[in-house]
């Protein structure tokens, strides 16, 4: 298996086609595993595209140390030179969307262009202070089987009415959930970071165009986040597509992703 060492971590990795790099950052206690194959097919014809595992979840190191946001851009940053990158576009999604915007305001000079996916500045905006959505992400996990923790968790990617209407993408989710869980500490390290993390006052110091994408029906980290994602960074663009939740490349795949190459190419 490709493996970067990043200060001494064992950094998991794969590669996909060939051209200006593109470096996928992902979310909460997720991993590689999770991208969507077409999303990643679609963009691989332009793109040489890098996914990994964050520190402490899917075949990525566990450390005992602290994890926070900083340290996951820093991850990323020793990926890169590990690649031999010195400069890529950037998309982030979910928790991974914080790591870029962390990256970009940390190493301005190593990012082309940005896309914040389904993510927030941080601080007290967060919807993981909404008790409903954390009741689910910090629900007691002993003596609950994968598949049952898979199908609670869905419910905060998809909409109900596309759950139903698409019983095969929550197969699909469950499936790759229960082929690499994320670890009870590196879920809970990753969930703390996040909860300690704020952009808010740094993002007009982000000078590299930026697309923000997410759907109106994400509980998990809701539009209006976005929307003040958008008005900070300078000269933004945002979209947020009717009826889509947090699982925004499960849900409208093909949308999604052209608009990403759109941007990407202008």
């Amino acid at each position: 298996m490709p493996y970067a060492l990043v200060d001494g971590v064992k950094i998991f990795y794969r590669k996909y086609g060939q051209g200006f790099p593109l470096v996928l950052i992902m979310g909460l206690g997720a991993n590689s595993d999770w991208w969507d194959a077409q999303m990643l097919s679609m963009l691989a014809e332009s793109y040489l595209v890098v996914t990994f595992d964050n520190r402490g979840a899917g075949r990525s190191d566990r450390t005992d140390e602290r994890y926070t946001i900083p340290l996951a851009a820093n991850d990323t940053r020793g990926l890169m030179e590990y690649l031999g990158i010195e400069k890529a576009h950037m998309l982030g999604i979910s928790m991974g969307g914080m790591v870029a915007q962390e990256f970009a305001l940390s190493y301005p000079y190593k990012v082309e262009k940005l896309v914040l996916v389904c993510t927030n500045a941080g601080g007290r905006q967060q919807a993981l202070d909404r008790p409903e959505v954390f009741g689910v992400l910090a629900a007691q996990k002993e003596g609950v089987s994968l598949e049952e923790l898979a199908r609670e968790y869905i419910r905060l990617l998809y909409p109900p009415q596309f759950i139903e209407e698409h019983p095969e993408r929550v197969e699909e989710f469950v499936k790759v959930y229960q082929t690499m869980p994320p670890p009870e500490h590196g879920w809970a390290w990753q969930m703390e970071a996040v909860l300690e993390w704020e952009s808010l006052s740094r993002l007009p110091r982000i000078e590299c165009p930026t697309l923000v994408i997410t759907g109106d029906q994400d509980v998990l980290v809701p539009a209006e986040d976005a929307r003040t994602l958008a008005e900070k960074i300078p000269r933004a663009q945002l979209i947020i597509y009717p009826g889509v939740g947090h699982g925004i490349f499960g849900q409208i795949t093909e949308k999604a992703t052209r608009d990403i190459l759109k941007f990407l190419s202008e």
